[in-house]
């Protein structure tokens, strides 16, 4: 565990810091460069929609994108941040940032699959952020789960929701908020209420507006200046809000109907209890068909036509895939074309 207490002058908090493993380094490497001024830095993409690249980050970029969650979320010198995520990545490094311009308590650990194992029930936690595989480790472990639930403020990103974890995460008792965002927007632009009262739309930040192109796809808007074009398919309610319909690149489009592979993941999740995946495959009649991808050839076997009855015809898969083993980034998010690429063993037709 490493912790920082910034409320202190900066000499103190720096002089008791002792980095003996790689994980705090790299959080004491940043955190020095940013008290020596630095006016860039480099911060790596997740890999989950393409190759992993490094995006150059201005030093007023991580200050307003942490100035827009403090400010939402009402984060000052009394609040306790909880650090548990890769720094390499935006999310971590504008934890730091959040924490050190709160002028607050931050408390660091190593990332995995249950960072809470490393904490005392009685620590008193005001601002966490999770990645939707830690929250699931978490919440599937007793002593985790009451730690989960005593954390005031919760912000969930880094990867998609499933529909199970989606049902536990709305019994907690405490604010549990799921975000929008990516490295390119310095973290998150957007979050939506799961608990205490889940909502359906997603809400902009200070600063923040949206719009749709012909395609339907979100522009983000950025303090009136800043545009970035996504390739996410969204429904706009109005410049603030905008519900997320899936991205582009996973749309199927099977006979001129276009369906998306998360929302036919979603009817599917409580069929299945092994590993699985939606993506599409060239079709020489339809263009592109809908493929199941399972880790399991006994449980691939075991379906058929008759299997996939809560589905509409256009979204039932005409083929499964299996693999060995399913890919993910280091922040957990799977690599569903690195998977299919590397890992692919049989196909089954149905």
């Amino acid at each position: 565990m490493l912790q920082f207490d910034f409320s202190l002058p900066e000499a103190e908090w720096l002089k008791s810091i002792n980095a003996e493993t790689t994980w705090q380094k790299e959080i004491v490497d940043f955190v020095e460069s940013w008290c020596s001024s630095a006016t860039s830095f480099a911060i790596h993409t997740s890999g989950s929609t393409g190759t992993p690249k490094v995006v150059e980050h201005l030093r007023d970029e991580l200050i307003q994108s942490a100035l827009r969650t403090n400010h939402f979320f009402k984060l000052d010198h009394t609040s306790v941040f909880f650090l548990c995520i890769p720094v390499q990545h935006v999310g971590g490094r504008v934890m730091l940032v959040r924490a050190m311009l709160a002028k607050a308590k931050l408390i660091c650990v190593a990332p995995s699959a249950n960072p809470l194992q490393y904490i005392e029930r009685n620590e008193p936690i005001t601002f966490a952020a999770f990645t939707p595989m830690q929250c699931f480790e978490m919440l599937k472990n007793q002593e985790s789960a009451i730690l989960f639930s005593s954390i005031q403020q919760v912000i969930i990103g880094g990867g998609k929701i499933s529909d199970s974890l989606l049902a536990l995460l709305r019994e907690q008792p405490n604010a549990v908020y799921e975000t929008f965002g990516m490295t390119e927007t310095v973290s998150h632009i957007a979050l939506r209420k799961i608990a205490p009262q889940m909502e359906d739309d997603f809400h902009c930040l200070n600063g923040i507006t949206v719009t749709a192109d012909t395609q339907s796809l979100l522009q983000i808007s950025i303090d009136n200046d800043t545009v970035i074009k996504t390739n996410d398919v969204v429904e706009i309610i109005d410049s603030k809000r905008f519900r997320w319909l899936g991205r582009k690149d996973e749309v199927i489009n099977t006979g001129g109907i276009k369906v998306f592979a998360h929302q036919i993941e979603s009817k599917l999740q409580a069929q299945f209890t092994v590993p699985f995946f939606i993506t599409a495959a060239a079709d020489d009649k339809f263009g592109q068909r809908v493929v199941l991808v399972l880790q399991s050839q006994e449980v691939a076997e075991s379906l058929s036509k008759s299997s996939f009855e809560t589905l509409s015809n256009y979204e039932r898969p005409k083929s499964i895939f299996v693999l060995k083993q399913f890919d993910f980034s280091p922040l957990g998010k799977l690599l569903k074309k690195s998977s299919v690429d590397h890992h692919f063993l049989t196909r089954i037709d149905l």
